[in-house]
């Protein structure tokens, strides 16, 4: 922006110099192009940024909507219909596939301690 108003105010004297109103204009007009395209980066990230935090919200309130009713409401068919309960927490299992690796999660439950041991019979055997 300096160059921009340090040429419009030497414009007479850059003619000498090959540098005319068309020159200054041209200049003039790709700084505005710069000037747009420079804030569009930034701008996209604030967008981003924004949108993710809606979705955050968006995700505990259907958390809430799921946790506060219809996890409720799915235990009236237990004895009716356990198939379609066993089916509705099946599909409520958060599956974390970060890298080679699988871990389903039950949401909502704490997980058991581990205790040092590997889940086998506790009586006192400690293999051969």
């Amino acid at each position: 922006k300096n160059l921009l108003s340090d040429a419009l105010e030497h414009e007479a004297e850059l003619v000498d110099y090959g540098i005319d109103a068309a020159t200054i204009q041209l200049f003039t007009n790709k700084l505005a192009q710069y000037e747009a395209l420079s804030k569009q980066p930034r701008m996209s990230i604030v967008s981003r940024k924004e949108q993710t935090h809606e979705i955050s919200i968006l995700f505990t309130e259907i958390d809430a909507l799921l946790i506060g009713q219809i996890d409720r409401i799915i235990q009236v068919f237990k004895v009716t219909a356990p198939r379609f309960v066993q089916t509705f927490e099946n599909a409520r299992l958060v599956v974390d596939l970060k890298g080679k690796r699988s871990k389903l999660v039950e949401k909502d439950k704490p997980e058991e301690p581990d205790d040092g041991t590997d889940g086998g019979p506790s009586d006192g055997f400690d293999g051969f």
